[in-house]
């Protein structure tokens, strides 16, 4: 079950009930008018937010659904999941159109470029790819993560790409050719956030060990100036450079 909530009220508007499992993930269409959830259950559903009516299902996954992002332009959606492999679908008609296989395990998290020309995956080996579309050809392998990528974000502005581990790092990457990477530690990340003008980054931080009921902290990271501009941080942030090699 997804629910939409009413901001302004802070009450429920609609509840969007159909799949059999947990649901993962949950992402608006750019013009929002659709949602799409990826679920346990292995399918990927795409509602009218209106009306919370089902648009269409879409099945051919073998296994749990970890993630659904909407292109830019809106015209398709991109699933990934536990069976290793990314799926590419027209949002009209639902119609596969074409799949990656990253070969590396579990697909964690992925990413749409701001022009749609490119979608980066992250997966449970640590490593991040970036592939072209239509041609599926991979452009970078990203390496630096030490556990599953849990989180990735484009900035709206660049050619950046933010990507969260289970590691316990955010990192930021330079996606065009180059060698620049930023790296941000910080207890366990899960997830992170662009500001719209790609000033800044939102690092939620849960707790240095998984159960250890140490609170959960908020990161607000000027990634111009390389600095935390919160004071909900631990007082060492530590900042850190190194190469990637993209051959």
């Amino acid at each position: 079950t997804a629910v939409i909530w009413d901001a302004s009220l802070a009450q429920q508007a609609l509840v969007l009930s159909g799949h059999e499992n947990d649901v993962n993930s949950v992402d608006w269409s750019p013009d929002e008018a659709h949602l799409a959830t990826a679920s346990e259950d292995g399918a990927a559903r795409i509602w009218d937010a209106q009306s919370g009516e089902m648009v269409a299902i879409l099945e051919g996954h073998d296994g749990a659904l970890n993630t659904a992002v909407f292109s830019p332009d809106g015209s398709q959606l991109a699933t990934a999941g536990d069976d290793g492999t990314v799926r590419m679908w027209t949002v009209g008609s639902g119609e596969l159109l074409g799949t990656l296989e990253p070969q590396a395990g579990v697909v964690s998290s992925l990413a749409w470029s701001r022009d749609g020309s490119c979608l980066a995956t992250g997966t449970d080996d640590g490593r991040i790819r970036i592939w072209s579309l239509p041609d599926g050809e991979i452009l970078a392998d990203l390496g630096g993560h030490t556990d599953f990528v849990a989180h990735l974000a484009w900035s709206p502005t660049d050619d950046r790409l933010a990507s969260a581990g289970a590691d316990g790092v955010a990192r930021i990457w330079n996606a065009a050719p180059s060698t620049a990477a930023e790296v941000l530690p910080y207890l366990t990340v899960s997830d992170l956030s662009w500001s719209s003008d790609g000033h800044y980054l939102a690092i939620p931080a849960g707790d240095t060990g998984y159960g250890t009921g140490e609170p959960g902290r908020l990161a607000i990271w000027d990634v111009a100036e390389n600095q935390a501009v919160t004071d909900k941080l631990d007082s060492d942030f530590d900042l850190l450079w190194f190469e990637v090699d993209y051959s």
